[in-house]
């Protein structure tokens, strides 16, 4: 087993092969819960540096909910969910 339990080892993020993308987020926070949303741009090709600037092409939504709640008695605590849906043909060569 690796460290990938708890460092997000499936989390997928929209970017181009430098690591970069353009993007529109929202961010909401109240006092024991936040959320996060991005709709961000793809590559026009798996891991090629273009991107797609047609939204309806490729693109990717990001969701994060944060909870900071303590289980333990004078501890703090954050309960983190995430979740993602990329939107693009990434097995053809345009």
């Amino acid at each position: 087993m690796n460290l990938t339990i708890d460092n997000n080892g499936a989390y997928d993020y929209a970017a181009d092969t430098r690591g970069y993308t353009v993007a529109a987020m929202l961010d909401f926070e109240d006092h024991n819960w936040g959320i996060r949303f991005a709709e961000a741009l793809m590559p026009r090709q798996a891991n090629f540096i273009d991107l797609e600037w047609n939204p309806s092409r490729a693109r990717s939504e990001n969701i994060e909910f944060e909870l900071r709640k303590s289980l333990l008695p004078r501890r703090n605590g954050v309960v983190r969910l995430m979740s993602y849906i990329n939107h693009a043909n990434m097995g053809t060569i345009a």
